[in-house]
């Protein structure tokens, strides 16, 4: 009796499991897709239209095939084709996205009603970093529809007709950036971009540090120097190397920096307590290239055969 109750117990106890197994594997074969943006670019403003589709989508745990209906009887399977409409009119394009037994749609209008269509400007732009300090790197990324050449005046007296240029300031101030997007006749829009001076303090985050497996165990100070100031906070501690990366966590300003950005290194050393004929590893970076850099916030080293470092840095206006 002992033996068959307990046996019984056994199988109530496990056909639970056996739903929930048969449950999850159901699911893990139902598809997901999530158009998360659909969009296209006209370029040109006469007939016939060019047009790029863009297409940001997810989807799981299979393949996911996509088939794009442009509304004048044409068809595609490309996830971002390039469609050209001979003819003007409005239409209706329409994109399904399947996968195993889930299918999406969705639809956008494209209103090529006219055999000229006015430009319409639009403009993104970011800089590198983040930063708005000179010298600053920006990025353009032209948006505009309908128009057939551009140009790009900068206000600093300098200008490009790329579609999407790069350009940098070298020097702060504010900048009525002007798009002209040409279709015929052409159309202006002005962008206000103000750029601020270098960055006045410059702080050290984290040092963090790899090295051969034979350091393991070992015991590792930190030393940083500006040219020939030494800019090590007091009590910064020693630390016993048990995996890499091991790191400082600091989070100082450079009390020697005097927003000058000339050629002085910021000079890293790395001592193993006990060794004092030279430091294990040493690394640095010269003032001068992290501003001809636009400020980047997270140096790399590679110092080859396992030696490696890496440093965030944080930068300040005041």
């Amino acid at each position: 009796m002992f033996n068959l109750k307990k046996t019984n117990m056994k199988n109530k106890i496990f056909l639970p499991f056996i739903l929930i197994a048969i449950t999850l594997s159901s699911c893990q074969k139902k598809g997901f897709v999530d158009i998360k943006n659909l969009s296209y670019w006209i370029k040109n403003c006469q007939t016939p239209f060019t047009v790029q589709f863009y297409l940001d989508y997810s989807y799981q745990p299979s393949e996911a095939t996509v088939n794009w209906d442009f509304g004048d009887g044409t068809t595609s399977s490309e996830k971002e084709p390039i469609h050209i409409y001979n003819k003007t009119g409005i239409y209706i394009v329409k994109l399904k996205i399947v996968n195993y037994k889930t299918v999406v749609e969705k639809s956008i209008e494209i209103d090529l009603n006219k055999d000229k269509m006015t430009p319409k400007i639009d403009c993104n732009y970011s800089t590198t970093y983040g930063k708005w300090n000179a010298p600053c790197q920006i990025e353009f990324y032209n948006l505009t529809q309908y128009a057939s050449e551009f140009f790009w005046d900068f206000g600093d007296g300098s200008g490009s007709t790329d579609d999407s240029p790069s350009h940098i300031y070298r020097n702060p101030g504010t900048y009525n950036v002007k798009l002209h997007a040409i279709c015929q006749d052409t159309t202006t829009k002005v962008y206000q971009i103000t750029i601020k001076e270098p960055p006045k303090q410059i702080s050290v985050d984290v040092v963090s540090i790899w090295l051969p497996d034979m350091y393991l165990g070992g015991i590792f100070n930190l030393y940083y120097y500006l040219g020939i100031h030494n800019e090590t906070p007091a009590g910064l501690p020693s630390i016993k190397v048990a995996s890499y990366p091991f790191k400082w966590i600091i989070g100082k300003d450079l009390f020697f920096f005097s927003g000058n950005y000339n050629d002085d290194y910021l000079d890293f050393e790395l001592w193993e307590t006990g060794n004092n004929q030279g430091p294990t590893y040493t690394f640095g970076y010269k003032l001068k290239d992290l501003k001809d850099n636009f400020y980047p916030d997270t140096l790399n080293f590679n110092g080859g055969n396992g030696y490696a470092a890496q440093v965030v840095l944080t930068y300040k206006d005041e």
